[in-house]
């Protein structure tokens, strides 16, 4: 029998609370060691049920476990996921990994460097009909457009999300443009080029230039009105032809799936020594690059190029 994995959480608001904690309590891989959070007593609300430790320090919590899953708004986040790479942590981090390109570029050099393992959370990713779905077309050439639409109304309703700083100040590009941008990334590869525009309240367009010839488009918002339901669409063409993403029809809950399959890959990289995961810090570094070379386009209203990955400047 393999030993679990001994994994510590950072955070206490409501998706550290209702997904991450739920994943690791159900996850039969892993031992949940505790919980770290600003707020001592909300701490203590995820930990007392669980019969784990509130630790007082990340240093504290960062001693008893082999790795974290963090779950603070990206700014906090990258601070203490450096510290946990280079306490040798295997990371689970949710997304962006950071808000700003130095940041995250310090962040994937860490965890390359130090060799841990690592995981970013860009939920569709890990759902398994979605990955069945763009593996089989990454599998064939001439895929020359994609289209990413998320529409969410999280920030007009009564959602859990509505009071969320980061979220405020940050808008529907830095929340839900990573989810878009994963999932065009398998098919079109690395994104060389964005100009972008805004729309109503958060709303943003991106058009993106992809590494060869290929294109793609995304639009998010997080300020949908009420009366539109909230969705995602995901599609291809070119060569092979037209390919939608599938529906998710169903009782399973598919973002508790995706979260135990990113535990599932937290735990082989953990303990085969594997560094091979697609949705690893490499590709969340790459996002926050196309995001703040969006935001400047945004400014600017000019074609904003990306920086290359660290590994081929």
């Amino acid at each position: 029998m393999t030993t679990a994995l001994r994994v510590g959480l950072v955070g206490t608001g409501l998706w550290a609370r209702e997904v991450h904690a739920a994943a690791l309590l159900a996850h039969p891989d892993v031992e949940f060691v505790g919980v770290w959070g600003r707020d001592r007593d909300r701490a203590r609300a995820i930990a007392d049920p669980a019969r784990i430790t509130a630790f007082d320090t990340v240093a504290a919590l960062l001693e008893a476990v082999e790795a974290v899953t963090i779950a603070i708004p990206p700014a906090a986040q990258a601070p203490i996921a450096l510290e946990a790479a280079r306490a040798g942590k295997h990371v689970m981090m949710e997304k962006p990994i950071a808000v700003t390109a130095a940041l995250a570029d310090e962040l994937e050099a860490a965890v390359l460097q130090r060799g841990v393992g690592s995981v970013v959370c860009f939920t569709g990713r890990w759902i398994p009909q979605f990955e069945q779905w763009l593996t089989s077309l990454a599998g064939q050439d001439g895929w020359a457009c994609g289209r990413a639409e998320i529409l969410s109304n999280a920030m007009v309703t009564t959602s859990g999300f509505e009071t969320s700083a980061w979220r405020q100040q940050f808008g529907a590009l830095w929340d839900l443009g990573p989810h878009g941008l994963s999932m065009l990334h398998p098919v079109l590869g690395d994104v060389e080029s964005v100009a972008a525009i805004r729309g109503v309240n958060d709303q943003v367009h991106l058009l993106l230039r992809h590494a060869g010839e290929a294109s793609s488009t995304l639009s998010a918002s997080m300020t949908l009105p009420p009366a539109v339901p909230p969705g995602h669409a995901y599609y291809f063409y070119g060569g092979p032809g037209r390919s939608s993403a599938p529906s998710l029809d169903g009782d399973a809950d598919p973002t508790a799936i995706a979260y135990g399959r990113m535990l599932d890959s937290l735990v082989a990289q953990a303990r085969a020594g594997t560094r091979d995961d697609p949705r690893d810090v490499r590709l969340g570094a790459h996002v926050v690059r196309v995001l703040e070379a969006a935001t400047a386009s945004l400014s600017t209203g000019s074609v904003t190029p990306v920086p290359r990955p660290m590994a081929r400047r």
